[in-house]
């Protein structure tokens, strides 16, 4: 944010606020000083407005500096110039806090000022005394929308790879009754991490050695959630146990290997006899004889 009434004071580091005292010939001085803090900031001081200690004062062009004491006071020795230019008279200045602004010298200034900034010259000489009203500065948020400073959001976090294979083999059909069956595996195996992976993918099964793919997987490359299927027969033999095999899917990334591996079984169903099927019986028109075939009965006899 910016502040409205900290934008000089921020500019001068120092705001020095100087009494030039105008005599004729070397007169040494003792001048007494008060700082306090206008809290009503009406250029005079009220009951209750605390003195403000450590008030800085610098005198002509020395380079020691004093301050005022827990009081607000402080007693300062000045040497006087009888020269009238400017440049050359002492100078009483005082050094304002940059969070503060004055708001009373009661010291009698003329209207016009040396080229120095802030000092001005005193007419009254036979004033011994000085007085400073300090006024803390508040802080405004500026109201124009525009040159208010926002807080910097942050930079996203750059997500790490993860490169990342699925593998799904799944048998057609699960079972077998003998030797000499087919059975047919599909392999799906996809991409789940967050970078592409290129080829050569190699696929690697211990019972089936040859593999016919929807892609040339030598050339493939998976995006993250793309998939390829690839398909493989093996035949049975003479065992009945539980066929169980495991596959692999394998490629590199970035000079490290990313796999993944499925397992299927396939079960062993002692086959079922089939029932004998019974001869038909025999038609009307294959009960003509004699002979007469088996289960035809013959004609009645004539009677006398």
């Amino acid at each position: 944010m910016r502040y409205k009434n900290l934008r000089i004071w921020l500019a001068l580091s120092v705001l020095a606020l100087s009494q030039i005292m105008c005599v004729s010939g070397d007169i040494d001085a003792i001048y007494n000083i008060t700082v306090y803090e206008d809290t009503n900031e009406n250029g005079q001081r009220d009951n209750g407005e605390p003195p403000l200690s450590g008030i800085k004062f610098l005198v002509g062009k020395s380079s020691r500096l004093q301050s005022t004491d827990e009081n607000g006071y402080a007693k300062i020795e000045i040497t006087l110039s009888s020269s009238n230019d400017c440049k050359n008279r002492s100078t009483l200045s005082v050094v304002v806090p940059q969070n503060y602004r004055v708001t009373e010298d009661n010291n009698d200034k003329s209207p016009w000022t040396c080229s120095m900034v802030g000092g001005f010259f005193v007419n009254n000489k036979q004033s011994k005394d000085f007085v400073f009203g300090l006024a803390p500065i508040p802080l405004t948020v500026d109201a124009n929308p525009g040159l208010i400073q926002t807080a910097p959001t942050e930079l996203p976090t750059e997500e790490p790879t993860s490169p990342s294979l699925k593998l799904t083999k799944t048998p057609k059909p699960n079972f077998y009754t003998g030797p000499g069956q087919t059975i047919i595996y599909t392999y799906i195996f996809e991409n789940t991490g967050n970078v592409g992976i290129s080829g050569p993918f190699a696929l690697e099964d211990d019972k089936v050695f040859k593999f016919e793919c929807d892609q040339d997987i030598a050339a493939l490359t998976l995006q993250p959630g793309e998939t390829a299927t690839c398909y493989g027969n093996y035949i049975t033999g003479d065992g009945k146990g539980t066929i169980v095999n495991i596959a692999k899917i394998k490629a590199t990334y970035d000079g490290q290997t990313v796999e993944a591996e499925a397992q299927a079984e396939v079960y062993y169903v002692e086959p079922t006899e089939e029932p004998e099927e019974p001869e038909p019986l025999p038609t009307e028109d294959a009960c003509e004889g004699p002979p007469y075939p088996e289960g035809c009965d013959p004609p009645p006899l004539p009677g006398p």
